[in-house]
């Protein structure tokens, strides 16, 4: 039996037709290369069996001064901090106060409940906190609740846990306390066509988030050992370590921001923010004093800093890299370094134009520098000096799929242990949500793809590996296990039409013979032949590959031969290494 190797190169080729890329891989799911051979990554195992309300958008790990491990998590309506086994809810306060006498109505038989309050600024599913009120028709409106719906400027409703039981107009009491939560921010952009429709900053902190284009994102840093946060157009807060608490205002910072990110000199930085006069400027940048987050007024005795930057419509992002700061518009990277000499404190240059950034969380440090995705769909890695593109072989299937003006949504992390960036991604041809990835490696110089419901995720930091968040609120450790959350793990791997010789005659394929390296569960390969290009394939198999598995009869005669692998088990691992196969010419032209 004549065997020889069917070989492959390393990595993702999507933008070209399949039979252009032959001796490629030409579509993924959940697979890496690593020394230029293809494996299934790492499973994925939750974090704890509680989830969080909201879809999440921004996430930072750390540890405190006793190195007690912290996350903080940012979704489009809450703020959780994850400390020592246990999920808090620290969303900071919005409004407070004293609604007037018998605020609320209630009908028997019906546990909705209309609150009035005069302007009160208030969305669905808003919450909102109410004390000291007395009983009516039955029932007594107590503790937290989330807005059913808006009746006007002057009134809401919300869902008692109780129906009613007799109608009263106007009941409560005389001294009904309320508390707001801050307001909940969009799941999805608005803007209808594409990334960056309408003008950012629309409406002012604190309306309601129907005067947003933008979906809620959140810029997470500490300082020191607290957590400080920003979700875009919004103040900044500090949560201070306490499960019992809830993240404050810095009432001193900008009250409104992009994003915000602390120098390793201990500096709060704030970009596209209110100024000092007290107007937003999109183009800001204020940097706090040294080690004191509530001094933001720059003077001889102080090292906080405000200045314009000229460069696109909207400062979108900075990040503390190695040795310098680098700040991001919409259509350029800046370069932000301490010089420490007040009052200039830092010095700024420009290191690139078309080369900004399509969303807060779409650039990530890593090999000590920076990678990110720009609005016109090209990557980027900065390592010194000027902003290179990376050459991506996925790029025109991701660009031509991003769901239109949902750009926010597009999240980057490294993953160092392999050497790659990850940027998850809405696709389209799923919907507006999150669905899909495309990583790279930056070692090696090839890419990969793949499906996965991740609006959130960050590198092992803290941790001892990365963390990633679904939609539907779940924190999971991934690359630990082999299996989905104890599940079956599914993946897949396709390579490209490869030709028998020149295409010109008809070979038989007799087996195959797998090589594997620490496999785990079963697998799959199918072959599919064809006689033309156009023509319809011709499937064998799908043949079941076990760890001790030596050959597979096929039995498939072509002129073109496409291999596939796919499996769905748990536990599940699989590194490919040189397949072979039994091919001998039949002599046939057709």
């Amino acid at each position: 039996m004549p065997l020889v190797k069917i070989p492959l190169l390393p990595g993702v080729f999507k933008d070209d037709t399949p039979l252009s890329a032959e001796g490629r891989w030409v579509d993924a799911d959940k697979v890496r290369f690593v020394m230029g051979m293809p494996q299934t990554i790492g499973g994925y195992e939750s974090v704890t069996t509680d989830t969080i309300a909201g879809i999440c958008r921004g996430i930072h790990t750390w540890a405190d001064a006793g190195g007690v491990r912290q996350i903080g998590l940012g979704t489009h309506s809450h703020l959780y901090a994850y400390q020592g086994g246990t999920l808090a809810d620290i969303t900071p306060n919005g409004s407070a106060g004293t609604l007037g006498a018998d605020p609320f109505a209630v009908t028997a038989g019906s546990a909705t409940v209309t609150v009035t309050h005069t302007v009160h600024g208030r969305a669905r599913g808003d919450r909102v906190f109410f004390a000291g009120a007395a009983e009516g028709g039955g029932i007594t409106v107590a503790g937290e609740y989330a807005v059913a719906s808006v009746v006007d400027a002057d009134s809401y409703t919300i869902t008692h846990s109780s129906a009613a039981t007799s109608t009263d107009g106007t009941t409560g009491g005389a001294s009904v306390a309320y508390q707001y939560r801050i307001p909940n921010g969009l799941v999805d952009g608005l803007g209808g066509a594409g990334y960056g429709t309408g003008g950012y900053g629309g409406g002012t902190y604190g309306a309601a988030s129907t005067g947003d284009v933008f979906p809620r994102t959140w810029s997470l840093d500490n300082w020191g050992e607290h957590l400080v946060a920003c979700h875009r157009g919004g103040p900044i807060f500090e949560w201070r370590l306490s499960t019992a608490a809830r993240a404050e205002r810095i009432a001193e910072a900008p009250a409104r921001c992009a994003a915000i990110f602390v120098t390793p000199e201990r500096q709060l930085v704030a970009v596209g923010c209110t100024n000092l006069d007290g107007v937003f400027d999109p183009m800001c940048v204020r940097a706090s004093d040294i080690e004191d987050n509530t001094a933001w007024t720059p003077s001889a005795a102080t090292a906080a800093v405000q200045r314009v930057l000229a460069g696109g419509s909207r400062l979108v992002r900075g990040l503390a890299a190695r040795g310098i700061n680098l700040i991001w518009s919409d259509t350029h990277l800046f370069a932000m370094r301490y010089v420490g000499d007040p009052p200039l404190v830092f010095s700024f240059a420009t290191l690139g134009d078309n080369c900004g950034l399509i969303g807060p969380n779409a650039a990530t440090l890593a090999a000590g520098g920076a990678f990110w995705l720009a609005p016109n769909g090209q990557f980027f890695t900065w390592q010194g000096g000027a902003p290179q593109a990376i050459p991506c072989t996925l790029r025109r299937d991701v660009v031509d799929n991003i769901a239109a003006a949902q750009g926010d949504k597009v999240f980057a992390a490294s993953i160092t242990a392999f050497g790659e960036v990850w940027w998850f991604y809405p696709d389209a041809r799923d919907g507006a949500e999150v669905s899909r990835y495309v990583a790279h490696n930056y070692l090696e110089g090839h890419w990969t793809c793949g499906t996965f419901d991740r609006t959130a995720f960050t590198d092992a930091r803290a941790f001892e590996h990365p963390i990633g968040v679904s939609s539907k609120g779940t924190l999971y450790f991934h690359e630990r296990g082999f299996s989905a959350d104890g599940g079956a793990f599914s993946w897949r791997l396709d390579g490209a039409p490869m030709d028998i010789g020149d295409g010109d005659r008809l070979a038989h394929v007799g087996a195959l013979v797998p090589d594997t390296e620490d496999q785990q569960g079963a697998f799959a390969i199918t072959l599919s032949g064809r006689l033309y290009p156009p023509g319809a394939a011709r499937t064998a198999g799908p043949f079941t590959v076990h760890p001790g598995t030596t050959k597979i009869d096929t039995r498939v005669t072509a002129r073109q031969i496409a291999l596939g692998l796919s499996g769905s088990v748990a536990p599940c691992f699989m590194r490919l290494g040189a397949l072979r196969a039994d091919v001998r010419e039949t002599g046939q032209r057709r």
